[in-house]
């Protein structure tokens, strides 16, 4: 499938967007590939954060293809809700621990 993704450099500060592209993803296994045109002059490295419209995922893996393309492996990263009471009716439990 066919979507926009932003590809993020984290930082212990803040979160910089380094590019906007269009991507093909891919959903294997609980693994998401992403391919996407290799961009001069950017390195894109393992670590390195992608959003989409289905959420944020980190880059486990990042290699070249066909000397135009890259393809990088990710995992989804799940929020994690941490002081905060989640409305049970929505998934979540009322109750903290």
């Amino acid at each position: 499938m066919n979507t926009f993704i932003d590809l993020i450099d984290v930082t212990p500060a803040t979160d910089n967007i380094v590019a906007s592209v269009m991507a093909h993803r891919e959903e294997r296994n609980g693994w998401t590939r992403f391919q996407f045109r290799e961009m001069p002059g950017l390195e894109i490295k393992c670590g390195m954060v992608l959003t989409c419209d289905t959420g944020r995922y980190t880059i486990i893996s990042i290699k070249k293809i066909d000397e135009v393309y890259l393809q990088a492996v990710a995992k989804k990263v799940e929020p994690v809700y941490r002081g905060q009471t989640l409305h049970p009716l929505l998934g979540g439990s009322s109750a903290l621990k």
